[in-house]
């Protein structure tokens, strides 16, 4: 643990910063297909996103991306940290009719259920952080899709 003594110096500076970031503020948006690099975050994403609810695994993370490098993932930056994530698969009319998510993603990894030439646009997953709700990340994150 690194503790440092407050001099009235350092104490006067922060009385003069806001308490929060100004709405006003600058925020830079990126979006872009995600990489192996990415799952770490993707994860953490998504478990704040979906608290126990739905857990995903490094694996099906990866196996997405390497069945649709495009866009099997893509996911959202903050000035620079990655605030949310949506997962497409392409599909055809065969997949869609699958009674079951798991049996329509190949259980989420994508493998068996990705079409490259699929004519439709299969959502399989949105995760956003609070911080990313706030700047609005997952209503980009669709329009960047269609």
């Amino acid at each position: 643990m690194i503790t440092a003594r407050a001099t009235n110096e350092t104490v006067m500076d922060r009385k003069r910063l806001p308490a929060v970031m100004p709405a006003t503020a600058q925020r830079t948006v990126k979006l872009r297909p995600a990489y192996y690099s990415d799952i770490s975050r993707v994860m953490y994403v998504c478990d704040q996103a979906w608290k126990g609810v739905w857990e995903g695994e490094y694996d099906m993370f990866a196996d997405r991306i390497k069945s649709f490098p495009k866009a099997g993932i893509v996911v959202a930056e903050l000035n620079g940290v990655i605030e949310g994530y949506i997962s497409i698969q392409l599909a055809d009319d065969e997949t869609l009719l699958r009674p079951t998510w798991n049996e329509a993603t190949d259980y989420g990894h994508f493998c068996k259920t990705h079409k490259p030439d699929g004519e439709w646009i299969h959502g399989a997953g949105l995760a956003i952080t609070a911080k990313g709700s706030r700047a609005n990340l997952a209503g980009k994150l669709v329009q960047y899709l269609v």
